[in-house]
């Protein structure tokens, strides 16, 4: 058996933001980054008969992620899209005609209320079904999130160039 082949790969820049990160992989599946968003690491098993870069390029954002959080991430209610999602069920039922406007008034004041650190006073209130359905949890710690919206794509970028040259 021969010895994996490493992969080293840096970013720096300042526009439009200052982003730094170091990517090390292997070609035995192994993925490891230092950056200014975090420290993840991960090791894959199994991704067919490909380089291991071409399978970490076509990997989408919320699989990543996955991969990466902490296993003691506990999702958090996200407040602000919890109350947008409330509000655009709302407009829906007005809209189809399936809430009058006092209705829509309503729950439209009471999801105001809606209190991150205890939803469940505001799904014992609503007057409508199954109102959890509509409350938006945190998927991924906010730095993991920056880290996949900022920081990645710019080491996918490195990732394609190395590919292309190689």
């Amino acid at each position: 058996m021969s010895d994996p082949k490493v992969w080293t790969y840096t970013i720096r820049t300042r526009d439009p933001y200052t982003a730094w990160a170091k990517l090390f992989l292997d070609s035995d599946g192994a993925f490891a980054v230092i950056s200014d968003h975090g420290n993840y690491a991960y090791h894959w098993s199994s991704w067919g008969d490909r380089d291991f870069r071409e399978f970490l390029l076509d990997m989408d954002d919320s699989y990543l992620m996955g991969k990466l959080k902490p296993p003691t991430f506990k999702p958090e209610l996200d407040e602000e899209s919890s109350v947008k999602s409330v509000h655009e069920m709302i407009l829906r039922r007005r809209r189809e005609g399936d809430w009058d406007a006092d209705k829509a008034r309503e729950e439209w004041d009471r999801v105001k209320g809606l209190d991150c650190n205890n939803p469940d006073e505001w799904i014992r209130e609503a007057r409508f079904d199954e109102p959890w359905d509509f409350l938006i949890y945190t998927r991924a710690p906010g730095q993991l999130r920056a880290f996949v919206d900022r920081v990645w794509p710019l080491l996918q970028a490195k990732l394609k160039e190395a590919l292309e040259e190689s």
